[in-house]
């Protein structure tokens, strides 16, 4: 690789780049995640929750499954996926990531369930597990 090509990023480049904020602050790096991707094993927090959890927990335990479901009339975002417990939004795929689940919910045998939730009852975050499989594979129980 010719190195005038390589970017140089000084010891300061992510405190420049977040603007000195924390996670806590409400910033966070997004993998936007690569549709090519044909296995995959991630936890991702699930957006929105402070908005549809707020003052509950609804009795989320790890393990539990949740489902991914695609909102395509979604005026805001046709590629907006719910995340589902039992009946009930608990939120939203990340928007920088949606395109990409919602193609590995078409392309691939996809899984999630809870894996940690945390903050507080004014503020809750939910955390998931995906695992990614391709179709013709078989998913451990």
């Amino acid at each position: 690789m010719d190195s005038h090509l390589t970017p140089i990023l000084s010891d300061f480049a992510l405190l420049a780049y977040t603007g000195a904020k924390l996670p806590s602050d409400g910033f966070s790096i997004v993998d936007p995640l690569d549709k090519s991707t044909a296995k995959a094993d991630m936890v991702m927090e699930v957006a929105g929750t402070r908005h549809l959890l707020i003052g509950t927990t609804l009795g989320l335990a790890p393990d539990q499954p949740v489902s991914l479901v695609p909102e395509p009339d979604n005026q805001y975002d046709p590629a907006a996926i719910h995340v589902c417990a039992g009946d009930r939004c608990v939120g939203y795929v990340n928007r920088l990531q949606a395109e990409t689940v919602g193609y590995w919910l078409d392309a691939r045998t996809v899984s999630a369930s809870v894996y940690r939730m945390n903050g507080t009852l004014d503020n809750p975050k939910l955390f998931i597990f995906m695992s990614v499989r391709p179709k013709n594979e078989k998913m451990a129980a």
